[in-house]
């Protein structure tokens, strides 16, 4: 569970030919001639290029509608369809790469645009994961006349059938060593030619909370921070925590008040209070935000709080889906979707905190007590939410108003035995 797809391998996967036509000072539209350099001696087979890049491009278009970059997925449903396509196209890439020198130029460039590095690799769970998905893709119902349809539509040749067979053949002779139980895996596809989800639905509420983290000990000043933000949407939870260097999502058991100081303060106080303030709504009452807007607005938190936690020069960059699990990275950030079906069993293994409505914040159900003086979110992220606001709530707010920030301090458990008995709904926004 290694490979992260960055974000932009999608602006790049349209030019293969183009890239590989510059690398190798070729046009594979053209006859080769017959005094070029043989192939034994390091020259250039074009026809076969040719038509390994051709199938790439033509797959690509197929897979099209269902490719969409972090930021334009706005449902559980979008990051499910475009994990399946990306699945596919990446098996596609390692069946071509199969009929080449690993260290060929189409090999590398196609790792290049992938963002597959020493670091960022396919694993054995990744290949896994990839081939049963692509091999559920060549066999649904009319696969290659839907498939055939479509090229036709966008003015390209056909797949023949020999192509066809050859790329299934190959799928067939890899030997899945486990069949996988995740929902990505196992996405229904009815027809490999159009959008596998549904129209985008609209926003009818949320939960906000915080679950997990790790301590922030006062001797250890150089350990990493661990966290995870979650947030009730439609009827998908989001984690949001960093990620180590294997790409997994680091957990832990354990939420102290210097962790909650540090992180609460910043993200779910201020960066929401914020929200709600420039919407000109209440806390618990915003109803009929567009799904994709609240998907934005928490993947625009965790950004802000990774910089909080790492300097400049160590900060994680990577931005994308991380192939095996479906699981999407913001700056470093991971954000895994879990059915709220799953909500108790989660809660029962990590510590949550609860924002009320009426401010206060209890953590298993305790409450804990707050101080002045507390960390005022920047001006600048302020004004950035404004702007992002401003994009898709046309209509919606007639004059941006200036959000009066309450300062919500460092968060210190007391170890008071009179706290009052926790309500028993997390806030609503």
């Amino acid at each position: 569970m290694r490979l992260v797809i960055p974000t932009e391998a999608l602006d790049k996967l349209p030019f293969l030919r183009e890239q590989y036509q510059k690398a190798r000072s070729v046009d594979i539209e053209e006859t080769p001639s017959m005094i070029g350099m043989p192939t034994m001696f390091g020259g250039t087979d074009v026809k076969s290029r040719k038509k390994q890049i051709v199938f790439l491009e033509k797959l690509l278009i197929i897979l099209r509608p269902n490719l969409k970059k972090l930021e334009e997925i706005t449902s559980p449903e979008e990051l499910q369809a475009n994990i399946t396509a990306w699945r596919v196209y990446l098996t596609a890439c390692w069946y071509v790469q199969s009929q080449n020198n690993k260290n060929s130029k189409l090999s590398r460039i196609i790792n290049e645009d992938l963002g597959i590095t020493a670091e960022n690799y396919p694993d054995d769970e990744d290949k896994e994961n990839c081939y049963a998905t692509a091999k559920r893709f060549v066999n649904t119902k009319n696969a290659l006349e839907d498939a055939n349809v479509a090229l036709i539509k966008a003015k390209k040749r056909p797949f023949s059938e020999k192509d066809w067979s050859e790329f299934t053949q190959y799928l067939s002779a890899f030997q899945v060593k486990k069949v996988s139980t995740n929902s990505y895996t196992n996405y229904p596809i009815t027809s490999i030619t159009q959008p596998l989800f549904s129209a985008t639905f609209a926003y009818t509420g949320a939960t906000v909370g915080l679950l997990s983290g790790d301590v922030l000990s006062k001797s250890t000043k150089g350990m990493a921070v661990k966290y995870q933000l979650t947030a009730l949407i439609g009827s998908s939870l989001l984690l949001f925590g960093p990620t180590g260097p294997t790409g997994v999502a680091l957990f832990a058991p354990v939420i102290a008040s210097k962790l909650i100081t540090s992180f609460c303060s910043i993200t779910l106080a201020h960066v929401l209070g914020a929200t709600m303030g420039i919407l000109g709504y209440g806390v618990g009452t915003m109803v009929g935000l567009p799904l994709d807007l609240a998907y934005h607005l928490l993947w625009k938190i965790c950004a802000e709080v990774g910089g909080y936690y790492y300097p400049d020069s160590e900060k994680p960059t990577i931005s994308g889906i991380r192939i095996s699990d479906g699981v999407a990275l913001v700056g470093g950030i991971a954000i895994n979707i879990t059915p709220v079906d799953q909500l108790a069993e989660i809660a029962h293994k990590k510590q949550i905190i609860e924002l009320k409505e009426d401010g206060s914040l209890h953590v298993d159900g305790k409450p804990v007590f707050t101080e002045k003086n507390g960390v005022q979110l920047p001006p600048m992220v302020i004004e950035e939410l404004k702007e992002k606001l401003k994009t898709y709530s046309t209509g919606m707010v007639e004059e941006p108003k200036i959000v009066q920030e309450e300062e919500v301090s460092a968060v210190e458990d007391t170890g008071r035995d009179d706290r009052p008995e926790p309500l028993s709904q997390v806030c609503t926004m």
